[in-house]
């Protein structure tokens, strides 16, 4: 019976953990969005031939490690989608920061170049 107990406690790891990848994955997506809307139509097929490649190995399975123990999760194809869009942007980004310049890429404004973090903007005072 004691058995029985430890696969449902880990089951349950295993699906918060999941739940997490998706949490983040969507935030990713977010910041991801943003960089991609801000591009021209270039620059958006440059990450658009990234995306593809990273897709092309991507199976929809995760690991995860409950302490010794090492767990394979299937994850829908949607979250692994924004990864590749946020992982390729990044890629664009890193280059941009190395003075690489692909396409005619430019890192939106609104957000920081280093962390991702979105801007606050100071208004100007009317005189």
């Amino acid at each position: 019976m004691a058995k029985a107990k430890k696969k449902v406690s880990v089951n349950a790891q295993v699906q918060e953990q999941v739940k997490q990848f998706e949490e983040r994955a969507e935030i990713r997506q977010r910041v991801a969005s943003a960089a991609y809307n801000a591009q021209d139509a270039k620059t958006k097929a440059v990450i658009d031939s990234i995306m593809d490649q990273l897709l092309l190995g991507a199976s929809g399975t995760i690991r995860i490690s409950l302490g010794k123990e090492t767990v394979a999760a299937k994850v829908d194809m949607e979250y692994v989608e924004f990864n590749a869009m946020y992982v390729a942007t990044e890629i664009l980004k890193d280059l941009a920061l190395m003075d690489v310049k692909v396409a005619n890429y430019k890192f939106p404004a609104v957000y920081c170049v280093e962390c991702g973090d979105k801007l606050l903007t100071k208004k100007k005072k009317r005189r």
